[in-house]
């Protein structure tokens, strides 16, 4: 699953996150409408890591740490509701053809 970040708010698969009905599903951002909640369960923050030769993983800032974006939990109280409900939604796109 692609999950990347476009216009400050979190993306899976192309689609936006939205609260819809009392369910979590993606959309399209083309398909939003009025009554959604978009949903912003997660973000990535950037950060500065450096991994020296014993593999330590460094936080900080220079020349030899190159800025990455992390993943972080926005919504921990929800964060696996959200997901699960959406990865069941594309999973059943996915399978759809199948049946």
């Amino acid at each position: 699953m692609i999950v990347m970040m476009r216009n400050r708010r979190p993306v899976v698969a192309g689609r936006v996150i939205v609260e819809r009905e009392g369910g979590y599903i993606p959309v399209p951002e083309d398909e939003i409408t009025d009554s959604d909640r978009i949903v912003n369960p997660f973000r990535f923050l950037p950060v500065s890591v450096f991994v020296d030769k014993n593999a330590r993983v460094l936080y900080e800032e220079s020349s030899k740490s190159p800025l990455i974006r992390r993943h972080e939990v926005a919504d921990g109280e929800r964060y696996g509701r959200i997901m699960t409900a959406v990865t069941l939604f594309l999973i059943g796109d996915v399978l759809s053809p199948c049946r």
